[in-house]
């Protein structure tokens, strides 16, 4: 890249850059009445050609890569000429990265400001340790700002937006962070209508995950030892006499190495703590009660009457 000294370039020819990943330039109240008073203090910096709004590139006029905000401010306070660097054979990529980098400097951006440049940043090949370098923040910041670019952005506005009921935090972002998955973040980030139902439905999610992880693994140790999942009548019977519990095994906790369970006609089912392994008894003979005695009695006595009993009687009765 070549640099030229200070140039005076009219207003006219200077075009914002598209991409520049600074949206919202603020109030810029303040920074034109100093114009006004003391004029452009410092230069722009600018590149050769500008892109229209249907991004075509034209070879004509100047593109704005550093100086936005001087530059609006500056028409509001009916700036003509600009002092301005003018820049060779920038690439695209250095373009957006220069503006990035300046941008990232700024106390006033918000944090989905933040987040979104970072992102910009990595989608240009730097990595997490090259943006910290670049922007002076730590690799922790820059880790976790990421992670909140990934969220749907006019869920964030929403949620950020100084006139709404609920105020995000940091700390919200954080524990969204927990969660690898970016569509049950946002989810999450939708249904929740304050901090603290952040934090439960995060941990409740978390939980759940864990619990389902834990499953996997019992059910993979129980079909490797022949353990078939419980038939729905083997559900139906677990509190008879026809079905044993064996053993249960909490989902919450670290799953065992080893099941250890021993008996014949295993079945594992689920439960509302965890999986629990039965067995399927064989079925008990029936107990014969004092009125099943009874009636074979009575039954018995029949026999005989009409075995002994004489036919003429019998036909007769």
């Amino acid at each position: 890249m070549t640099t030229s000294g200070i140039t005076n370039i009219n207003a006219k020819l200077i075009h914002q850059h598209p991409d520049n990943p600074r949206k919202d330039l603020g109030d810029l109240t303040e920074l034109s009445e100093s114009i006004k008073k003391k004029g452009i203090m410092q230069n722009l910096t600018v590149v050769p050609g500008h892109w229209d709004e249907n991004r075509a590139h034209h070879d004509e006029g100047y593109t704005l890569i550093i100086g936005h905000r001087r530059f609006a401010a500056g028409k509001m306070a009916g700036v003509t000429m600009y002092p301005c660097r003018i820049v060779e054979d920038m690439s695209y990529k250095d373009q957006v990265g220069t503006m990035l980098e300046e941008n990232m400097q700024r106390i006033d951006l918000t944090v989905l400001e933040q987040a979104e440049g970072f992102q910009m940043m990595l989608n240009l090949g730097d990595t997490e340790e090259q943006i910290a370098e670049k922007t002076g923040f730590s690799r922790t910041t820059v880790h976790r700002r990421l992670e909140i670019a990934k969220l749907d952005r006019d869920l964030v506005k929403e949620k950020t937006d100084e006139n709404g009921a609920y105020q995000l935090n940091l700390k919200d972002l954080a524990q969204l962070s927990r969660i690898e998955d970016v569509e049950t973040r946002n989810q999450i980030l939708k249904n929740a209508a304050d901090s603290r139902q952040i934090q439960w439905k995060v941990e409740a999610e978390i939980k759940n995950r864990e619990r389902e992880k834990n499953k996997k693994i019992i059910v993979e140790l129980l079909e490797a030892a022949g353990i078939k999942k419980a038939t729905k009548e083997i559900e139906r019977k677990r509190y008879t006499e026809e079905v044993k519990d064996k053993k249960s095994i909490p989902l919450d906790k670290e799953p065992p190495e080893e099941l250890n369970i021993h008996g014949t006609n295993l079945f594992w089912l689920e439960s509302w703590d965890g999986i629990c392994v039965v067995e399927k008894l064989p079925r008990k003979p029936k107990e014969e009660t004092e009125w099943d005695k009874q009636q074979k009695k009575n039954k018995e006595l029949e026999a005989l009457q009409k075995k002994w009993m004489p036919e003429d009687n019998r036909l007769s009765g």
